[in-house]
């Protein structure tokens, strides 16, 4: 018996689960509920809290809402607050992201290595381009942006050339930069070698196109 698949605005709180092990009974919110907000599989499972752990049936898959769906049902409590501030954030990201090489300033080096770090604020944080100590650029930041990180990079090297040697992330940025996505680490190892030559041995595997570096 698979898994009984579920909307998020479905109704699913209510519908009674069995599981087919053991034959317990209980609301999703009864069993042993695990929340994921993994990039492409954001949504949350219930399994059979009277199995062991290991070898407990999964009883029911909620997936998380797209802000188009979550726009569709706006009339429902608390949901409307929900999309306004989901829009705030991106109109603000799209206001201040970095964009063209022209917003960048010069730096006086013949070869440099900047940093991506992550400062928290009281809205969510902001990424920081920094050369050293100095911040050249901040944006909105945004939870798993590894793909950003290809964009900037593509922007930083057209402003700087065969100067800048690297962007390296800070550890203070990682949580926020990779998440929980498996492929966001070798993704931007992948990026730091195509477009500045790192030393960092790209991981093997790609994503959406890009390719590794041993395949330019």
């Amino acid at each position: 018996m698979s898994a009984r698949l579920f909307n998020w605005f479905d109704d699913y709180e209510s519908v009674l689960l069995e599981c087919p092990k053991c034959h317990w009974k209980g609301t999703f919110e009864q069993g042993s509920v695990d929340y994921h907000a993994e990039l492409h599989a954001e949504c949350a499972d219930c399994s059979c809290p009277n199995c062991d752990y290991f070898d407990a049936p999964m009883l029911a898959i909620v997936s998380y809402p797209t802000i188009e769906e979550a726009r569709a049902h706006s009339d429902r409590p608390g949901i409307r607050e929900w999309v306004q501030a989901i829009d705030r954030g991106l109109d603000e990201f799209e206001a201040q992201k970095l964009r063209t090489p022209e917003q960048l300033p010069e730096i006086g080096e013949d070869n440099f290595t900047l940093t991506w770090d992550f400062e928290a604020d009281e809205d969510y944080g902001r990424t920081l381009i920094k050369h050293g100590d100095v911040v050249i650029f901040s944006e909105p930041a945004r939870y798993e942006e590894y793909r950003r990180f290809k964009e900037v990079a593509e922007i930083l090297k057209a402003k700087y050339g065969d100067r800048i040697k690297d962007l390296v992330p800070t550890e203070g940025s990682k949580l926020n930069l990779y998440g929980d996505d498996g492929k966001s680490c070798g993704f931007v190892d992948n990026v730091r070698a195509w477009f500045f030559g790192a030393t960092t041995p790209p991981r093997q595997g790609t994503e959406q196109g890009f390719p590794a570096r041993s395949e330019r």
